[in-house]
């Protein structure tokens, strides 16, 4: 991508992500990915996807998602990320699976946007993803809901479904276009800067899923 970062987007729609769980949703892994950016460029953001060493683990449980989804923030903090200049912006699956998507803990007042959806898709309707749900510091939001407190870093969902691989391009892997909406908290200043950033998540398999 030659632009991931776009402040206070008006060309992308932003399709809401459902908190609802269909009948055949079952997934086999969850992946656990850090948002993080360089802050050595002021005025030029650099964000990378960066994936914690053990991602992706086995799902077991919707209740051992949950509590592995609540000590992100501890995991955060024990296992500081770091930046890595050239890592792929990419989150490649090839299944249905979790994400678990965490802001690095050590850029300041950075979180998933109040009022927002912390993730959203680039189409009107969605039927790619499901279970949205954002994740505060000793409290899970409800399936569906926008951030409705300071603080949220985290957030997870369900890969439900991707379209197939272009037969004819060999280098084609359909793409999940989704927007994260973040900001920055200024609190001296008494105000907030969004920051919309917009990767692109592939699909590595041959055909549709499930």
């Amino acid at each position: 991508m030659s632009n991931p970062t776009r402040l206070l987007s008006q060309e992308n729609k932003f399709g809401r992500i459902s908190g609802n769980r269909p009948v055949d949703f079952n997934p086999k892994k969850v992946f656990h990915v850090f948002l993080t950016m360089d802050l050595s460029k002021p005025g030029d953001l650099q964000f990378n996807v960066l994936q914690p060493q053990g991602s992706p683990f086995k799902y077991k449980s919707d209740k051992e998602l949950e509590a592995y989804a609540l000590g992100a923030y501890e995991h955060g903090k024990s296992s500081p990320v770091q930046f890595l200049p050239n890592t792929q912006y990419d989150i490649v699956v090839s299944e249905q699976c979790w994400i678990i998507l965490q802001l690095d803990p050590s850029i300041e007042n950075w979180q998933f946007a109040l009022g927002e959806f912390g993730c959203t898709t680039k189409s009107d309707t969605n039927d790619r993803n499901c279970y949205l749900r954002h994740v505060y510091p000793g409290q899970l939001g409800k399936p569906g809901d926008p951030v409705d407190r300071n603080g949220c870093q985290v957030l997870y969902f369900g890969v439900f479904r991707r379209g197939a691989r272009d037969s004819n391009d060999a280098n084609d892997l359909p793409s999940e276009l989704f927007n994260f909406h973040t900001e920055f908290l200024q609190a001296a200043l008494g105000a907030r800067l969004p920051v919309i950033f917009d990767p692109d998540i592939k699909n590595d398999a041959d055909n549709n899923f499930p």
